[in-house]
């Protein structure tokens, strides 16, 4: 679409060249995140994305809250929390599956 740009009036490209650095400058601060972040999305992606330190993480597996699991950390403990409550099942050493339980 570059090229169509290129037949706009010179103040239309200006301005469509100042929203798309604006753009990447928004796209580097988000993939910047806060430096004391302790809440990271995709840590194991090329672009993880920090997320601070008081995120709220909601999973919403359906349109009702009993179908949605929440996560956030308090001090040191990470607290998980569902809607009418949670189903806990092992599934390795060092991971366990959760889903709401609809009372």
């Amino acid at each position: 679409m570059r090229g169509d740009v290129n037949k706009l009036p010179k103040w239309a490209q200006r301005e469509i060249n100042r929203l798309e650095q604006d753009l990447a400058s928004a796209y580097a601060t988000i993939a910047t995140g806060p430096e004391d972040s302790k809440i990271i999305a995709n840590p194991n992606s090329a672009a993880p994305t920090p997320l601070g330190t008081t995120a709220l993480i909601q999973f919403s597996l359906g349109e009702s809250w009993g179908e949605k699991v929440e996560i956030y950390l308090d001090g040191d403990h990470v607290v998980v929390r569902g809607g009418d409550g949670l189903t806990i099942q092992p599934w390795a050493g060092n991971v366990i599956r959760l889903r709401p339980t609809r009372l």
